[in-house]
């Protein structure tokens, strides 16, 4: 019975980009259905939930690989991305997907073809994430939280396609289109007013540094908890947490949560 789970990290990684697979197929043949065509190229911008930024970069890429292989772009509609993708990738044409997912230089391949378009429609939205690590269910949303930090009112009527993704177990995949209207808006939750709060490249320079010894004496609490009786009251000081920051005050022994707020320094 550890703190720290153990994890197979190359059926966790298949078992994400299968889910992937199908949800962006499925996707794509939802909005063939309704008259719309969906694509890499005709979105402006992708969210991945992020446990890992690799894993974000090769998502993105298993996206064009579905333009590309499996829906067979045609020259009548495909960009010159698409075009020379096609030539780099023919010799997986007749390639099964199931045999995909741990091939190499496909994995090569494909980065090749995505790395543009990966800078211009998915990095945006990761500056957070790959600075803080995984916030699991959460990791997708704060993705798109990012992204309005960095573009807000300039994200009006942009194409935006989320990836949920859940342990192996779930995922999901659907898009949103921003809105600057001031009729369908509150003004609480407006694009300016949301990228004025956000601020998060500038909050990112803010945080503090801590040295190896603070991050040892965390990790040691963490183990005692974990290892003592269900009831918990975290030791750690709140003195750094910013104002209006929410926080764990225990865990009773009925296993509820009690959090409270921090009101002042």
């Amino acid at each position: 019975d550890s703190e720290y789970p153990e994890v197979n990290g190359p059926l966790s990684q298949s078992c994400y980009l299968k889910a992937l697979d199908d949800c962006y197929g499925r996707f794509k043949l939802k909005n063939q259905s309704n008259g719309r065509q969906v694509s890499v190229e005709s979105t402006d911008y992708f969210l991945f939930h992020s446990p890992y930024n690799k894993l974000v970069q090769k998502s993105f890429a298993r996206m064009i690989y579905h333009d590309i292989i499996v829906d067979n772009a045609s020259g009548a509609t495909a960009t010159a991305t698409i075009l020379d993708g096609k030539k780099l990738l023919s010799k997986w044409t007749n390639v099964a997907i199931g045999d995909t997912y741990e091939d190499k230089a496909l994995e090569s391949t494909l980065k090749t073809i995505a790395t543009p378009l990966y800078n211009r429609q998915v990095a945006p939205s990761c500056e957070l994430s790959k600075n803080i690590g995984n916030t699991y269910t959460a990791s997708v949303y704060m993705n798109l939280a990012n992204l309005v930090s960095e573009f807000g009112p300039s994200l009006h009527e942009k194409a935006v396609t989320l990836f949920s993704y859940g342990s192996g177990a779930l995922a999901s995949i659907f898009s949103i289109h921003p809105s600057t209207s001031p009729t369908e808006v509150d003004a609480r939750f407006s694009l300016q007013t949301m990228q004025s709060v956000l601020q998060i490249s500038q909050r990112l320079q803010q945080r503090l540094k801590r040295t190896p010894q603070d991050l040892t004496l965390a990790l040691m609490a963490r183990e005692k908890s974990h290892a003592g009786s269900s009831s918990f009251k975290p030791t750690y000081s709140i003195d750094d947490l910013v104002v209006g920051a929410y926080y764990l005050e225990e865990i009773t022994p009925s296993y509820e949560r009690i959090y409270r707020r921090k009101t002042s320094n």
